[in-house]
C-alpha cells in the first residue's frame, strides 16, 4: 500500500506546529485553562448543591 499521502499529510501538520509553536503553546494553555475553569466551576457547584443542603 502507499501511505506517501498519509505521511506528507503528517509531515505538513508537524512542520506547521513546529513553525508556530509559541502561539500553539499559548493557545494550548488558554484553552486547557478555559476547561479546567469551567470543570471547576461544575464541581463546586455540585460540592456546594450536595453538601450544604437546608433541610
Amino acid at each position: 500500500m502507499n501511505y506517501l499521502v498519509v505521511q506528507s499529510f503528517f509531515d505538513n501538520i508537524f512542520s506547521l506546529v513546529l513553525e508556530h509553536r509559541i502561539t500553539l503553546g499559548i493557545f494550548w494553555f488558554l484553552l486547557f485553562g478555559y476547561f479546567l475553569w469551567r470543570l471547576s466551576k461544575k464541581d463546586n457547584d455540585f460540592v456546594l448543591k450536595n453538601f450544604f443542603k437546608k433541610k
